[in-house]
């Protein structure tokens, strides 16, 4: 139970903090505005010394600026030629945001911003379920529950699989009884959501990836680990038996790969084949340095004339956007970060880097799939996520203070 001032400076920042996964399940200007308002509200706080000190020891610091410079460098001398070269840069920058949450969220207020995370995603998986039943009404603010809209209602399901990959972590380093069936009963409610309801391959690959790496990382013998674990395969064998949305996607996906003509083919399952085919054309003509800043944005719609991809904005895929635009030297530096926050979520004492290692599983395995970097709905949240979770890397967990 966290107790606190609330009519402080310092509460006032970080309540605002906490409250931002609120905003992952919302439309999308509502997580600006209440970035914002946190900033101004931590800007007004002053008191930015413990979270500059974060940032500097931070294990992506050195990596994250490396990656900058190349993208700057890519745009000032080797992207003249690309007409987008100025406002593709933006998404590169995507781990400023990780910075600054890390500046804007006080560490004795990280495990608030988790419960809040929880509870968000707990009411989303919810509205989930009453919108099948005709109980949620058709406003704005439902809009991405009630019906598909790209990849904000992708974003919606990631989370969700998220969250109930953290719950099932943080339900098997609990000792009370009550809290572990709270914990147990989030993940089942919200895993079962992503299963029925969510419109997203990717959050459901991640559903089991995460519960994966949950079991894994506490592994133990104990009377408590083996019945979590026990029911969380019954659960994820029966529920991947069940016909959904996502489940089916899956199905239509595997088959258009197994498909004679896959690069003919009219599905839209076939849209990663193509972009995998004509991206790495790009690639093989400058494997080193690429085509530069804006490059792919320029380029694909010519390479991929005729094709149903022609006039789409991303490779959904993050790895092929950044070796076709900066080579192989941006991909090794986009790897090397992936590979400092997964070196120090290992390295961090008493499986206090769990949610941490999670979180950037989810982000490289999701980035295969989706524009996790490139498209800022998916982007800023996951650097809120990532922030949280690698405040509680470097505490206790029961820490409040």
């Amino acid at each position: 139970m966290i107790s606190l001032p609330l009519f402080t400076k310092k509460s006032v920042a970080g309540l605002t903090f906490a409250l931002l996964p609120v905003t992952l399940f919302l439309p999308v200007g509502f997580m600006y505005f209440w970035i914002f308002i946190a900033t101004v509200a931590a800007a007004l706080n002053g008191n930015l010394r413990e979270a500059k000190r974060s940032i500097l020891t931070n294990p992506i610091l050195i990596p994250a600026a490396l990656l900058f410079l190349i993208v700057f460098s890519q745009a000032i001398f080797l992207s003249s030629e690309n007409d987008r070269r100025w406002s593709g840069m933006t998404h590169y920058f995507i781990f400023i945001f990780f910075f600054l949450f890390l500046l804007i969220g006080p560490d004795r207020f990280r495990l608030l911003a988790k419960q809040v995370f929880y509870c968000s995603a707990s009411v989303a998986a919810l509205i989930f379920y009453l919108a099948k039943i005709g109980l949620i009404p058709d406003w704005y603010i439902f809009k991405n529950f009630l019906f598909y809209a790209g990849n904000r209602s992708i974003a919606i399901g990631i989370f969700l699989a998220i969250a109930a990959g953290w719950m099932l972590n943080d339900a098997q380093n609990e000792y009370s009884p009550k809290k572990i069936a709270v914990l147990i009963s989030g993940y089942f409610f919200i895993g079962a959501a992503v299963f029925l309801f969510a419109t997203t391959r990717t959050g459901l690959l991640l559903l089991f990836a995460l519960s994966a790496v949950a079991i894994v990382r506490n592994f133990s013998m104990s009377k408590k680990y083996l019945l979590l674990a026990s029911s969380m395969i019954i659960f994820l064998v029966l529920a991947a038996g069940l016909k959904s949305v996502s489940s089916q996607r899956l199905i239509e996906t595997i088959s258009a790969v197994t498909s004679e003509q896959p690069q003919k083919s009219e599905s839209g399952e076939m849209v990663r084949l193509q972009f995998f085919q004509k991206t790495g054309e790009m690639i093989l003509e400058k494997p080193l340095l690429g085509h530069g800043i804006g490059s792919w944005r320029q380029q694909y719609p010519i390479r991929a004339e005729g094709l149903m991809t022609a006039q789409m904005s991303t490779p959904h895929n993050d790895y092929l956007l950044c070796t076709a635009e900066l080579g192989l030297v941006g991909l090794i530096t986009l790897l090397a970060i992936f590979f400092s926050l997964i070196r120090a979520a290992i390295k961090a004492p008493f499986k206090r880097g769990n949610l941490l290692l999670m979180i950037s599983v989810a982000m490289a395995v999701g980035s295969m799939f989706n524009a996790i970097l490139r498209d800022w709905r998916f982007g800023v949240p996951f650097m809120l996520l990532l922030a949280i979770a690698y405040r509680e890397s470097q505490q206790e967990p029961t820490e409040v203070d």
